[in-house]
């Protein structure tokens, strides 16, 4: 899959819709830690009176069941796997677009996807891509293939996730050929099969919030991981390299939601409908340092972002990436024994 990061340049963005809460309300932004997007929200403040508390999730899991029983939340941060249960489960709120003009932004690789059609429920938000990021100067042969990992000279010097079964399941189907949102029971039992080789020779990560540590500090070579771990190998002053595998990078991206039971949900709608604004949106991008599915807000990014082909890969680069989907039932149910196996093997 190629997304575009084409525009044809800057735009006016729509004014602010009418708020119907008062000035003193308080809303609950639900994110990540590390998520930067609260530099926006003085002026968010400032231009509707409405304060926004970023709260933060240590993993989608305790997410999910925050949104699903009750949490004080008024916008969450989704990612696209996880939103076909939540929809179905009714937890999500039925978004009202008059209250989010700035949806026209949106780019149209993101909009409408089988699992939320017509964005009832959900409006994208960024994306980016999962790769490996390698030493380079611990490895005298490139890294250029999730492949790679299960070569000899690299045992006991990969870094792989326990706590991420899509993305973990996924290079192994990718290694094999085979689509990471495959459901296939056959593709998926050879992807688990190849992944129990691995296991007893790679470095699994549970309780941690990035593979860095242990590629600075100890003698790992090569992590499944995100561009934020590659940064923190930059900053560190190390040779480093983010690779985008030939046999097929995964790309994710998040999603606004609002929870079922918010009292602000217009208060919700009116601080989405902000963070879509060019101007706001090139401003998270350049704190939080990953693209927006945003057609016009990169005229605004700074260049030196903009230019950064770890932040906006090429389309050469995504030419055989892979958005990852939700699965279906029964895919879902395949890939989670295979996960099962895979964790049972596991030193």
């Amino acid at each position: 899959m190629v997304i575009c990061g084409c525009q044809s340049g800057a735009t006016q963005s729509t004014p602010p819709a009418p708020v119907a809460q008062s000035l003193d309300t308080e809303i609950v932004f639900y994110a990540w830690p590390e998520d930067a997007t609260s530099v926006v929200f003085d002026a968010f403040t400032a231009e509707t009176g409405i304060r926004v508390r970023h709260e933060p999730f240590d993993s989608l899991d305790e997410a999910e069941e925050a949104i699903e029983h009750g949490g004080a939340i008024d916008v969450a941060i989704m990612e696209s796997t996880r939103l076909p249960r939540l929809i179905e489960a009714g937890v999500l709120a039925e978004l009202n677009f008059s209250h989010i003009p700035n949806f026209k932004y949106v780019s149209q690789s993101f909009r409408d996807l089988n699992f939320d059609p017509g964005n009832r429920h959900s409006v994208p938000n960024s994306w980016g891509t999962t790769g490996i990021v390698v030493r380079t100067d611990r490895t005298a042969q490139p890294i250029e293939r999730w492949s790679d990992l299960w070569r000899p000279d690299l045992a006991g010097r990969v870094v792989l996730w326990a706590t991420q079964p899509r993305d973990t399941l996924g290079l192994a189907l990718r290694s094999l050929g085979y689509s990471a949102n495959s459901a296939n029971p056959a593709e998926i039992q050879e992807a688990a099969d190849h992944l129990v080789e691995l296991a007893p020779h790679a470095i699994w990560l549970e309780e941690a919030d990035s593979s860095a540590p242990w590629l600075i500090e100890d003698d790992a070579v090569a992590a499944m991981g995100w561009a934020f771990d590659f940064w923190a190998l930059q900053e560190a002053g190390v040779p480093a390299a983010y690779v985008l595998p030939a046999d097929g990078a995964m790309l994710w991206n998040d999603n606004f939601v609002i929870p079922a039971h918010s009292t602000n949900k217009d208060a919700a709608e009116a601080l989405i409908n902000f963070l879509l604004r060019p101007e706001i949106a090139a401003q998270v991008i350049e704190a939080n340092y990953y693209p927006m599915a945003h057609e016009t807000a990169r005229a605004y990014v700074d260049p030196a972002i903009r230019d950064d082909p770890v932040v906006y890969p090429t389309n050469e680069a995504l030419a055989h990436a892979e958005l990852q989907m939700p699965l279906s039932e029964e895919g879902q149910i395949q890939q989670d024994a295979a996960w099962l196996y895979v964790l049972s093997s596991i030193p």
